[in-house]
């Protein structure tokens, strides 16, 4: 890092988030961003953790439908270590972990989370957990 920057954190709440922090010149120079927290999970290893928490895949992808790429930096690590009830719905599932914990991040990005059967297709927000993760057996 060059002497000359310092670090100005745009809302600490949301740089302890991990948001991209921007540094800039003292000289009033066009500010330059360097990368995001390392401390952060990316996309691919919050997908990881969920499939081995939660015993069924979520995947995150763009409005358009595509994929979001897994080797995206800056998310939190998936914070739970207990499955949630086999009685909850998917909606709820994705309301109460996933939009609790990645909502703002995911709107900030264009994302969606998904969750998974088995054999890959989408699961409707009326379905019990216990329905999905029995496809994974």
């Amino acid at each position: 890092m060059a002497k000359n920057y310092r670090q100005i954190a745009a809302g600490a709440a949301l740089a302890g988030a991990g948001l991209l922090i921007r540094w800039f010149s003292t000289r009033g120079s066009a500010d330059e961003e360097f990368e995001e927290d390392p401390g952060l999970a990316t996309l691919g290893e919050v997908e990881d953790a969920i499939l081995e928490v939660e015993g069924f895949r979520v995947s995150f992808t763009h409005s358009s439908g595509r994929n979001a790429r897994s080797n995206k930096r800056g998310f939190p690590p998936y914070q739970y270590q207990k499955k949630l009830n086999d009685d909850f719905s998917v909606k709820a599932y994705l309301k109460r972990r996933i939009s609790y914990t990645y909502g703002s991040l995911l709107e900030e990005h264009g994302m969606t989370a998904v969750v998974e059967y088995a054999d890959g297709a989408k699961v409707m927000g009326g379905a019990h957990l216990v329905t999905v993760r029995d496809s994974y057996k």
